[in-house]
C-alpha cells in the first residue's frame, strides 16, 4: 500500500501537493467516522452511572450530527481535490504522450502501403 502511494506521488509531479493534501482530508474523515462511537460509549456509561440528563443527550446528539456533517465536508474535500489532481495529471501525460508520438516515425502509413489496403478497407 505504501509502495503503491509512493508510486502515485512520483507519477502525479507537481500535482503531489494536492494529492497529500486530499490523503490529509481523507485521514480526519476516517477518524471522523470513529468518533460516533465514542460518543456513544460516553452516553452509555453516563446511563450506567444514571448521571444521564436530557441536556447530556442532545449535547451527544449535536456531536454526532456535527461529526457527521464533517465527514461529508471531508470526503467533498478529498474527493475534489483527487479528481482533480488524477485529470490534470492525465491531461498532461496525454500531452506528453502526443509530442512524444509526434516523434515517432510514421512510415507504415505511406501512400503506397494506403493504396493496397484501400480495397479490402471498403468489402469490410
Amino acid at each position: 500500500m505504501i509502495t503503491l502511494m509512493k508510486r502515485i506521488l512520483n507519477f502525479s509531479g507537481k500535482y503531489k501537493s494536492r494529492i497529500h493534501l486530499a490523503l490529509v482530508f481523507s485521514f480526519l474523515k476516517s477518524m471522523l467516522s470513529r468518533a460516533p462511537i465514542m460518543l456513544a460509549f460516553y452516553a452509555l456509561m453516563r446511563f450506567y452511572e444514571n448521571t444521564a440528563s436530557g441536556e447530556m443527550c442532545l449535547q451527544l446528539g449535536g456531536g454526532m450530527a456535527v461529526c457527521v456533517l464533517l465527514q461529508i465536508l471531508f470526503q467533498h474535500l478529498d474527493n475534489k481535490l483527487q479528481s482533480s489532481a488524477g485529470f490534470m495529471v492525465m491531461a498532461e501525460k496525454r500531452m506528453e504522450l502526443g509530442a512524444h508520438l509526434r516523434k515517432m516515425p510514421m512510415g507504415y502509413f505511406t501512400e503506397e502501403i494506403l493504396e493496397k489496403s484501400a480495397p479490402y478497407s471498403r468489402q469490410i
